[in-house]
């Protein structure tokens, strides 16, 4: 870490600090945005890109402003969130796959409990609800375990 004797030198860390980060999302974002599962998620993420092009635009400008070369400093923090959304990303992958190789029948049948789980979430005050979800969490169970041992989740 450069050595900070004024707020000055303060500043311009923490500029660089912010100009790594907003680099770091420029590329990043398209990545995510082409990962996306749906057209108003990679509409979204893509504005987002283009705001963060003008961050790192401005950036620039205040780097000017103080007489400095736009220079990067690590940002371990915008690092780690994009890790964490690369992980997500592969878990997505990764699921998606593992229900792409059901059976249609076994699609239907898990989608068929998944909406008797919602229904049963309704909050009910009575036994019979609870009867239900407790059934359903069986028989989710049940599913699972059979699904394993027919499809493997690999990488």
């Amino acid at each position: 870490m450069a050595e900070m004797n004024t707020l000055m030198d303060a500043l311009v860390d923490e500029v660089r600090d912010l100009y790594h980060a907003e680099k770091q999302l420029v590329k990043a974002l398209p990545k995510l945005a082409k990962a996306a599962s749906s057209d108003e998620l990679r509409e979204a993420i893509s504005s987002h890109l283009s705001e963060t092009e003008n961050h790192v635009g401005r950036l620039e400008q205040v780097f000017e402003l103080l007489e400095e070369k736009p220079r990067a400093k690590a940002c371990a923090g915008m690092a780690g969130i994009i890790e964490e959304g690369a992980d997500a990303l592969k878990e997505d992958r990764r699921l998606r796959r593992w229900f792409d190789a059901l059976s249609p029948s076994m699609r239907k049948g898990l989608g068929n409990l998944v909406d008797q789980a919602k229904g049963a979430e309704i909050d009910r005050p009575s036994v019979n609800a609870t009867v239900k979800l407790s059934s359903v969490i069986t028989t989710l169970l049940a599913l699972t375990s059979a699904v394993k041992e027919l499809i493997p989740l690999t990488k």
